[in-house]
């Protein structure tokens, strides 16, 4: 199991809130995204493509989850 580090925007739902509960996206791929965003803004020429960008967007949330994790120091 993949460690997705919980929802990144949950809405809470409530009787009288008006709104119906939704867990939103995962921290990891929100992470994931922010992480695309910076690769393919410092190097859009690369050859890695598509699905290079992609595992390497996910490895780097993972390691970020991880670090986000460890207790402080």
């Amino acid at each position: 199991i993949i460690e997705d580090g919980g929802s990144a925007f949950p809405i809470e739902g409530g009787e009288f809130s008006g709104l119906h509960a939704a867990p939103g996206m995962t921290l990891r791929d929100w992470f994931a995204g922010q992480v695309l965003v910076g690769l393919l803004s410092g190097n859009p020429g690369s050859d890695c493509g598509p699905h290079g960008y992609a595992k390497d967007a996910y490895l780097f949330a993972d390691s970020l989850i991880a670090e986000r994790e460890k207790p402080d120091d």
